[in-house]
């Protein structure tokens, strides 16, 4: 939502070696959420890195598998357990991970997040 996120860094779940390449640091320090493109595979390493290099385990974490499609599916928690949400959910992608405050004030929003269905 606006006034809460002014900056995001994007950031794709999978590499070559399988686990992308990456500033953890930079990352767990900074101020601006943090979104993880097709990262359902990875999703428990990016948390472990993220943490190991100072994010708060408290973070909180959406998970968005399908956006904008009828079969949208959300969940969210914290980050340190972002692998059990994913698991418990059945989310199996393609999804989103955000990670960051921005979490719950998009969940405070008043508007509701029902998917955009396709023009008929």
């Amino acid at each position: 939502p606006r006034g809460h996120a002014p900056d995001v860094a994007g950031r794709g779940g999978t590499a070559k070696a399988g686990e992308p390449d990456v500033d953890w640091a930079g990352r767990a320090t900074g101020r601006q959420p943090l979104g993880v493109y097709m990262g359902i595979a990875t999703a428990a390493k990016v948390a472990c890195r993220l943490i190991d290099h100072g994010m708060a385990p408290s973070t909180p974490v959406a998970v968005v598998e399908n956006g904008t499609l009828p079969t949208q599916k959300s969940a969210t928690g914290t980050l340190a357990r972002l692998e059990t949400i994913i698991e418990d959910n059945g989310i199996i992608g393609p999804a989103l991970i955000i990670i960051g405050d921005v979490v719950h004030a998009a969940a405070s929003n008043s508007i509701p997040a029902w998917p955009l269905a396709a023009a008929e």
